[in-house]
């Protein structure tokens, strides 16, 4: 009698097991090895009956809480994915588990909060613009993306407006931007391997953050807008330590065992001896004073040597910057005050040599040449330009825009498409250089541009104003060039 119930029941547990049906598509091949959510999963390639085709419609099927698994077996997965939703997105393998979009960005996410990404492989396609993004976030809160391989879009991950953000052992390769950070607060960028991009993690007004245990890879970190305080520890560039300082004072730096410099708030901080070279700055100064960077090679990085914000008596000398494409950019909001650039090597770089902003800055005795613009004085006033070689630029030797009251003496200005040329400057003067070619008697003209009154915008009244050609002249130079070496 037992044992007519004991099949008795088994009948009955049987025939009811026929008759549930699945709420999602289960495949009934292969599972997620570890599911992390408490929700339904949706499964997403595969050979499961009823998994979806299309990331993106299971994403609009799935409600918060639910866990998106997409198997590699169907990649790649040519499609533009949009998450609206509070759920986890994770592929079956990083490697083999491939998105490749056609539109600007392949995953975008807008207004979201509680969102898990994890083990893709992100590439985008599109053909319409360049500037592509492998991760779109803004907006959003507790958003961690992890485990992913994002490759040769230009913004890897870029994030704007968000907090609470964890970016952690993802490799971003051959872009732009591996990972940029606009507004952005309070959150963690950890165990990222960044390799050939330009700029390997920017932070721009991201403050707040703990960027820790990065690996850079001919590539480095570059900080803009008031991107301080944050907590920059455990970095390398190229196997070296990335030095951040923030706030140190009276600090010697001359062991070669850093790959990049940053100083933030710093004050009489001594670099010296070093090669900081294959990464996006080698060393970039922010409201920085008093200090020196010398006899150090700076080659092969986006930018030789940025000052931004405001940095006051610094003093650049006898570097060889060569080989970037900006040699020294001196940027900033405020008034660059009495600092120094003397004795530089400056070559070769692809875009520019010497760039500056300020008031009473001294550059003296460098040798610019075979850039593609040799020294740039873009605003500021009262800059001495004094004794520096200045030739076979490919695009111009001398440039000044917006600027007034600096004078020019004593260059050898040689061989550049145009030796200098100028827009709207006041009380500039041009003083015993030497230039090639000259026709070698009575006063050398430099053509250039000033503005003019032209009335008033009809709609808004404000002036109009438009440039005409003008002429302005160094009424003495030198009949030979002057024997300028750097020791």
């Amino acid at each position: 009698m037992k044992k007519e119930i004991l099949i008795a029941i088994g009948i009955t547990i049987l025939f009811l097991g026929t008759c549930i049906t699945p709420t999602v598509a289960i495949d009934n091949v292969k599972r997620p090895a570890n599911p992390i959510s408490s929700g339904n999963t949706l499964y997403v390639g595969g050979t499961g009956e009823g998994n979806y085709t299309r990331i993106q419609d299971a994403i609009d099927d799935a409600i918060n809480g639910d866990t998106v698994f997409v198997y590699d077996d169907s990649s790649p997965y040519i499609e533009e994915v949009r998450l609206r939703k509070s759920i986890q997105l994770i592929g079956e393998n990083k490697t083999t588990t491939l998105i490749n979009s056609s539109s600007q960005s392949t995953l975008d996410i807008f207004d979201r909060n509680n969102i898990l990404i994890k083990g893709f492989t992100l590439l985008n396609h599109c053909s319409y613009t360049d500037e592509t993004y492998g991760v779109d976030l803004s907006f959003s809160e507790n958003i961690t993306i992890t485990d992913t391989i994002i490759i040769g879009c230009h913004w890897g991950i870029h994030i704007s407006d968000s907090s609470k953000c964890t970016i952690t052992n993802n490799e971003i390769r051959d872009g732009i931007n591996g990972i940029d950070l606009y507004a952005v607060k309070t959150s963690t960028l950890s165990r990222n391997h960044l390799v050939d991009n330009e700029f390997g993690i920017v932070l721009n007004g991201a403050r707040t953050n703990i960027i820790s245990d990065n690996r850079f890879m001919n590539n480095g970190m570059y900080l803009v807008d008031y991107a301080y305080p944050n907590s920059i520890v455990g970095n390398t560039v190229n196997g070296k330590a990335l030095l951040y300082l923030e706030n140190e004072s009276d600090i010697i730096i001359e062991d070669d065992s850093a790959g990049q410099i940053i100083l933030v708030g710093c004050n009489r901080i001594t670099i010296q001896n070093l090669n900081l070279s294959y990464t996006t700055v080698g060393v970039e100064f922010i409201n920085t004073n008093n200090s020196l960077l010398t006899n150090t090679i700076l080659r092969f990085n986006i930018l030789g040597v940025m000052f931004l914000e405001s940095c006051n008596m610094n003093t650049i000398s006898y570097n060889t910057i060569d080989f970037n494409s900006y040699g020294i950019v001196v940027e900033t909001y405020f008034a660059f005050i009495r600092n120094k650039i003397i004795g530089n090597s400056v070559r070769f770089n692809s875009i520019g040599g010497i760039y500056l902003n300020g008031i009473g800055n001294i550059v003296k005795k460098n040798i610019v040449e075979n850039n593609s613009e040799g020294i740039v004085i873009f605003g500021g006033a009262f800059n001495l330009i004094s004794k520096n070689v200045i030739r076979n630029n490919s695009r111009i030797g001398l440039e000044l825009f917006l600027s007034a009251f600096n004078l020019i003496k004593s260059n050898n200005i040689m061989h550049n498409k145009r030796n200098a040329e100028f827009e709207v400057i006041l009380g500039t003067i041009f003083f015993k250089n030497y230039w090639k070619p000259y026709l070698g008697f009575g006063p050398k003209a430099i053509r250039g541009f000033r503005w003019i009154f032209d009335g008033f915008d009809p709609y808004y009244g404000f002036p109009n104003l438009k440039t005409i050609p003008w002429i302005k002249f160094d009424w003495r130079p030198a009949k030979e060039p002057y024997n300028i070496e750097i020791p």
